[in-house]
């Protein structure tokens, strides 16, 4: 057995790229993460001990969206460091008509 020590990076595959990509340059910025990499099929970002990559998908899957509880990836979800960086976020996120599935909330998930 071995213990881990975190998750070193997670990489998003996206349609509609030239959407996507300002979307998350925005939005990774915003968390505090640096872009580190910008290039024609991925931007990759890195902060708070965490690496985001957000890249094109094949064009075969072009056509496709997300589909939570589908196969494959669930969500992604980033530790904040107090409640009013939450609040902070989803304002922002309105801001740039961002779709919300659901509002900040307090869940018995991660106490705290």
């Amino acid at each position: 057995m071995i213990e881990i020590n975190g998750v070193a990076h997670v990489i998003l595959s996206v349609s509609r790229w030239s959407q996507c990509r300002p979307f998350y340059e925005q939005l990774l910025t915003f968390l505090g993460l640096t872009q580190t990499f910008a290039g024609e099929d991925m931007i990759y970002f890195i902060g708070g001990r965490t690496a985001v990559g957000i890249s094109k998908c094949d064009p075969a899957f072009e056509n496709q969206r997300f589909v939570q509880n589908s196969v494959g990836l669930h969500h992604v979800s980033f530790r904040a460091r107090s409640r009013e960086d939450v609040d902070a976020l989803h304002t922002y996120l309105l801001e740039i008509d961002a779709r919300i599935v659901h509002r900040p909330e307090n869940g018995p998930w991660a106490p705290g």
